[in-house]
């Protein structure tokens, strides 16, 4: 098995900075913060969690966010360029 160390960090800050299809990295922390949630991503050899700490009637916004997260990341030419 090959590990490539630090892969899953860079996988972290692309999809935090860069954000996703539906969301920029600025609009997803400036929906993040309005809505007064915690939102962090940490990353160990071979995976990365994203968390997200939020009052109750925020749970809507922290399921879209990670569904977006998973599903729409950024990763485009052009998103990287």
């Amino acid at each position: 098995m090959i590990i490539l160390n630090g892969a899953t960090h860079l996988l972290e800050h692309l999809i935090l900075f860069r954000g996703t299809e539906k969301m920029t990295g600025s609009r997803l922390a400036n929906a993040i913060e309005k809505s007064r949630c915690l939102f962090y991503g940490w990353t160990n050899t071979d995976w990365t969690d994203f968390v997200i700490t939020l009052p109750s009637e925020y749970l809507d916004l922290d399921w879209k966010i990670h569904a977006d997260m998973l599903f729409r990341s950024n990763f485009s030419a052009q998103a990287m360029g």
